[in-house]
């Protein structure tokens, strides 16, 4: 089973995972200073004595002589983070959210954490934070709890995402199909970066992220596409010619990172689901430039009206997208997606909704009223065969 440390996106062997000693006195710890950028600091005293594949955590003691405690602290033996207690017992999925700056992929992450944990029992889902470690206690909880406090109390948009966040937001992600089946259970690792640091090609962290990905979430923003036009001529004109656009180079970006790390398979294609997902797309609405008042995308997914999830749904939003953006001439990135990537589908969703603010405003009307933000993440879900409730 391949294990990828959720801190600096390494592949682990569960042989060589280290511990630490609670009970010590902290120690320098060069490996941890070397992840955060700094000089030196303090943290708890790694043991030295190697676990042992067929080792249990309850065999572990501290090698100081004079502590010898048992110690059930996993740590990851390249850069000294601590890792779930339940780590190498299931899969730990790293899920991709990235784009070009201001593609949304704050709101995004903070509006699908607080759907599932609010709507996943839908499903039979349930989403908890994990927080981990002295040098970061409650480091998902507290930046999340910051985040949704920002956006459905104060009803603000967040800033965007500022450069060299050192820790991911990590999920523990639980499925029962119903109450006597035993519980699927993964860890979902987001990575909020900036959106220069996507497009950078010597960030390095970001490139080990996004090439150890399980599956991966691309947010295409809408006002790219339309943006500064009135009619659908002058859109078509534009897109015709969108080499530079920020959603393009980011792509690209992806494209090079792969292949420079000879991450492709025989195909020389990209195994890894990607989900190409149109942000904002009620604003296309509110400009009449969609005018479909049938389409689906409009409609609460059956995962939530019926408590199953339906492939035939998803295929049905990829058709919709996929003609959209054909509408819009952009045939040749949806030529490029094809041709780049073994599995991909397009979706459509908003984050904000109804309650987005209007002109140079950055305050919402209400709170969030998001639409299809499930979409994307349950798919890949499926793609992994993670556990999900479907329909019979």
């Amino acid at each position: 089973m391949k294990l990828i440390c959720p801190y600096c996106f390494r592949e682990i062997k569960i042989k060589n995972i280290e511990y630490k000693c609670v009970h010590c006195p902290p120690e320098d710890d060069p490996k941890l200073a070397k992840f955060l950028g700094v000089a030196s600091v303090m943290s708890k005293r790694v043991i030295k004595t190697k676990s042992g594949f067929f080792t249990k955590s309850k065999d572990i003691h501290c090698d100081n002589k004079s502590c010898g405690a048992r110690s059930t602290v996993k740590v990851c033996p390249e850069c000294h983070n601590e890792l779930p207690a339940n780590f190498g017992d299931s899969k730990s999925h790293i899920i991709s959210v990235f784009g070009g700056r201001a593609s949304g992929k704050s709101h995004y992450i903070t509006v699908l954490t607080n759907e599932i944990r609010n709507r996943g029992y839908h499903l039979g889902l349930s989403l908890h934070p994990v927080d981990l470690g002295d040098n970061r206690n409650y480091y998902t909880s507290n930046m999340g709890s910051v985040l949704y406090e920002t956006l459905y109390e104060k009803h603000q948009l967040l800033e965007q995402t500022q450069q060299k966040q050192r820790y991911p937001f990590i999920y523990e992600l639980r499925s029962s199909i119903d109450k006597k089946s035993k519980s699927d259970i993964t860890f979902l690792v987001f990575y909020d970066d900036a959106g220069e640091n996507m497009t950078s090609q010597d960030a390095l962290l970001t490139s080990r992220y996004v090439l150890n990905s399980s599956g991966m979430i691309f947010l295409l923003d809408s006002d790219e596409i339309h943006s500064g036009y009135d009619n659908i001529e002058d859109i078509q004109r534009k897109n015709k010619n969108m080499g530079n656009a920020t959603f393009r180079k980011a792509f690209d970006t992806l494209k090079n990172t792969f292949e420079k790390f000879n991450k492709v398979n025989k195909y020389n294609k990209i195994d890894i689901p990607i989900a190409i997902t149109f942000s904002k797309f009620d604003d296309l609405v509110t400009r009449d430039l969609i005018t479909n008042n049938n389409s689906i995308l409009n409609e609460e997914g059956q995962y939530i009206t019926k408590g199953h999830y339906d492939a035939k749904e998803m295929k049905e939003i990829n058709n919709e997208i996929v003609a959209l953006l054909e509408y819009f001439s952009l045939e040749q990135f949806i030529w490029d997606v094809s041709n780049t990537f073994m599995t991909s589908s397009y979706f459509g969703m908003s984050s904000l909704g109804k309650s987005a603010p209007t002109g140079d405003s950055r305050t919402l009307s209400g709170d969030p009223l998001p639409k299809r933000v499930l979409d994307p993440l349950l798919w890949i879900l499926d793609q992994l065969k993670f556990s999900l409730k479907k329909k019979k």
